[in-house]
């Protein structure tokens, strides 16, 4: 092996799987290269969720509060508005008080629940890109970093996508144990289905020579530390890196300057950082730091802020015809809001499906990311500029900034204008190193 990519990503969203699938297809030809899929999992609560209606009435009723400082659906992706806040209202009838309770956020379940639901979604990645790529495909789970960690979503609203690959008869089952009005004889039945599950989705992957396996951290570092080059693709939280970088600092006989980072995270605006920290920041805050603080070690590292990745846009028929039913799905649920139960049942008729979504052409900002720094990112009009992090107005929030040459620490990459990639760009930039889009 004389080169090793990492691939750090979470395993639940649209844009988790298509740049998994870009990074997969990147380098499937490469010789001597060896390419490792690593999920970081999430915190999870199997509490009862929200449905889709359940959510559109909470944000309808939201909506009319006067003192609520954030959109409808921020407030309730994040969670913000709280039991004491509703109790504090005086203006509210039983029934909007009832439906505002809905998305109070009940906190992270047992970490043994993370690890169920982590190895189940990790399944369904694997068979999605094993099939999609007609090879074998391994997906690494990294269950050392539950320790540290934090989701910041309100998980009354944000744990239904593991629903969205399942069978008939698998969603069937779920419906009737959400019917079971004991909460910890629902658990013991949620516990069951997850394990049916993932039998069912492990017997499908051995069919396609899929596999998911635990992440070996100190295995990891001596493959390493054994490459000549190292490159690491990031879509998820720096704990990982930040463990990789500890423990190089400490060996002698390693040398970071052979490694490249390439990270899709961070925000220049603090308006936007819904978490009071971009995302990938905000799941390890400490991590974060500690990586920027020493990232003159590596060799390179390039940082796509949001404002970049969210400017890369692609059309959803291009995606659909790379990644076929199990990534439309992966999009009607995420990217188009539609309930996870529901989404599982539609198969076929593809392009009717396409048809009735709200956006034809959406937001991937992990492939969006991973393309502009590897590919095509100056014949759009990607500007590598110098970056460097400092605090914004909210305390200890991480900002990104561009700088002079003098204090830059990072590569930095904006994107001046919005780019549509078509179906013909799309797929083109997936299979060769060219563009074929338009702005």
């Amino acid at each position: 092996m004389v080169q090793l990519i990492l691939n750090i990503n979470d395993g639940t969203d649209s844009d988790n799987y298509s740049g998994d699938s870009y990074v997969q297809e990147k380098f499937r030809n490469t010789p001597n290269t060896r390419v490792m899929h690593i999920d970081e999992p999430r915190q999870v609560s199997w509490a009862r969720t929200m449905s889709s209606d359940e959510k559109r009435d909470w944000e309808s009723v939201a909506g009319k509060l006067k003192d609520l400082k954030q959109n409808p659906r921020i407030a309730l992706l994040t969670g913000s508005v709280t039991g004491d806040y509703i109790d504090g209202k005086t203006d509210l009838s039983a029934d909007e008080r009832s439906i505002l309770r809905k998305g109070v956020s009940s906190g992270p379940g047992p970490m043994q629940d993370a690890k169920t639901q982590a190895w189940l979604t990790a399944w369904d990645k694997a068979n999605f890109v094993a099939n999609q790529a007609q090879r074998p495909h391994t997906i690494f789970v990294d269950f050392a970093s539950l320790e540290r960690t934090h989701n910041p979503v309100n998980f009354s609203v944000h744990t239904g996508n593991h629903l969205v690959l399942r069978t008939p008869q698998e969603i069937k089952l779920w419906k009737e144990i959400n019917e079971i009005s004991s909460d910890p004889e629902r658990h013991q039945e949620v516990q069951r289905w997850f394990d049916q599950c993932t039998k069912h989705a492990s017997k499908k992957g051995a069919g396609l020579g899929a596999s998911v396996e635990s992440l070996d951290r100190e295995k990891l570092y001596q493959d390493m530390k054994k490459a000549e080059e190292v490159t690491i693709f990031v879509g998820a939280s720096l704990g990982l890196v930040s463990f990789l970088l500890d423990r190089a600092m400490m060996d002698r006989d390693m040398k970071l300057e052979k490694v490249k980072v390439i990270m899709q995270g961070g925000s220049m605006d603090s308006n936007e950082n819904i978490f009071g920290e971009a995302f990938n920041f905000a799941l390890d805050k400490t991590a974060a730091k500690n990586v920027f603080y020493h990232v003159q070690q590596f060799g390179s590292f390039t940082l796509i802020p949001t404002q970049t990745a969210r400017k890369l846009k692609f059309s959803v028929k291009g995606l659909v015809g790379f990644g076929g039913d199990p990534l439309l799905k992966l999009i009607e649920a995420f990217n188009d809001r539609q309930e996870e139960t529901e989404v599982a049942l539609l198969k076929d008729n593809l392009q009717e499906r396409i048809a009735k979504l709200k956006a034809k052409n959406i937001i991937q900002s992990d492939l969006a990311a991973f393309m502009l720094a590897t590919r095509f990112g100056e014949s759009v009009g990607v500007r590598r500029v110098p970056g460097c992090i400092e605090d914004s107005d909210t305390p200890g929030a991480m900002l990104v900034r561009e700088t002079d040459t003098k204090d830059g620490r990072f590569d930095l990459l904006l994107l001046q204008s919005s780019v549509t990639l078509d179906e013909k760009g799309l797929l083109t930039c997936l299979n060769a190193n060219e563009y074929a889009g338009g702005k």
